[in-house]
């Protein structure tokens, strides 16, 4: 894999914008921006194509983890928007979810997200709900605290 990016100098910002619109605009990004946690999930999806285009795929094994840490960061601000909308709601109160929101314990998330979405739709079919729970507990196993 080529190195193209070269090492930062004095006075090179992390994020930066131009007129042109050719760098992140971010201003427009908020906690609450609905495309936010599914551009980790798209990150993710570009990332297995570009290494199913590349035929021989050399580097499965060394992107696992940067792909599955884009999986569960979209899982977990996904969640965390779901819970932020029933604080909204004032289904929550903003104390009592202080604790989920402040970190990146997916089963703790789950719970919160979930009782939400129960109470709201409690004649829905709980097969989707139990898909997801599966999935939910299955990240939360390998990465219980968002570290690896």
């Amino acid at each position: 894999m080529p190195n193209s990016a070269p090492w930062p100098k004095k006075g090179n910002k992390a994020f930066a914008s131009h007129n042109d619109g050719a760098f992140f605009h971010l201003p427009s990004i908020s906690r609450l921006f609905p495309g936010h946690a599914e551009a980790f999930k798209i990150a993710a999806e570009m990332v297995i194509d570009t290494c199913q285009e590349a035929g021989r795929h050399p580097y499965n094994d060394e992107l696992f983890h940067p792909v599955a840490y884009l999986y569960r960061h979209c899982l977990e601000l996904q969640m965390k928007s779901i819970i932020r909308v029933g604080v909204g709601m004032d289904f929550f109160k903003p104390d009592e979810v202080a604790d989920a929101l402040d970190g990146h314990n997916l089963a703790r998330l789950w719970n919160r997200a979930k009782k939400l979405l129960l109470d709201r739709w409690p004649i829905a079919d709980q097969a989707p709900l139990k898909a997801v729970e599966a999935i939910v507990n299955e990240f939360h196993q390998a990465d219980p605290n968002g570290q690896v």
